[in-house]
């Protein structure tokens, strides 16, 4: 059912990618990187006052993490808020980007070449969408509840998307994973 959801969300994306056009795309892609670069420096920030207002399911023993050693088990939840944290403020920058490209509505296609208008376009906007999935994705293999887990043990597609993504991957087990420990 989850492959079917993801293959609907992409569909959508190249859609919508093909619908605003390269110029729109490309302002957006570039206010979501700024966002991503910010939500890396200012996550550490906020990571105390979510751990206040967002409970996180304690971890037992016998409670496996499919992607994760069993020595990260009980430092998992200072990596689950750092991310919660980091996709808090990648969300500010993903609304941002969003209300921009309604701002911005009168430059809606690149006249000179339509064909890069339109492949520019989705292209631009399917990284976009993958990099929004594997943040949720990433997150969730971090929560210490055995649906989710059973979810990231059973599809493929999932812990492909988490452990394989090219860059962000490495970057965020390195950045809240491996680092904490």
């Amino acid at each position: 059912m989850i492959n079917l959801l993801l293959i609907f969300i992409y569909i959508i994306a190249v859609y919508e990618g093909i619908r605003n056009g390269f110029l729109n795309q490309l302002i957006s892609f570039l206010v979501i990187i700024l966002g991503f670069w910010l939500s890396f420096i200012s996550a550490p920030a906020i990571t105390n006052t979510l751990e206040v207002l967002v409970p996180y399911p304690s971890p037992t023993t016998a409670q496996a993490f499919v992607l994760y050693p069993e020595e990260y088990a009980f430092m998992l939840d200072q990596s689950f808020y750092l991310i919660l944290s980091f996709l808090l403020i990648f969300l500010f920058f993903w609304l941002l980007s969003k209300l921009l490209l309604y701002i911005i509505e009168p430059l809606k296609r690149f006249e000179e070449n339509i064909y890069l208008d339109i492949i520019g376009g989705a292209v631009l906007n399917l990284i976009t969408v993958s990099i929004i999935i594997f943040l949720v994705f990433f997150a969730m293999s971090t929560m210490a509840v055995e649906s989710i887990q059973e979810l990231i043990a059973d599809n493929a597609w999932v812990r492909l998307i988490i452990e394989r993504t090219p860059v962000l991957s490495r970057l965020f087990f390195n950045e809240f994973i491996s680092s904490l420990v």
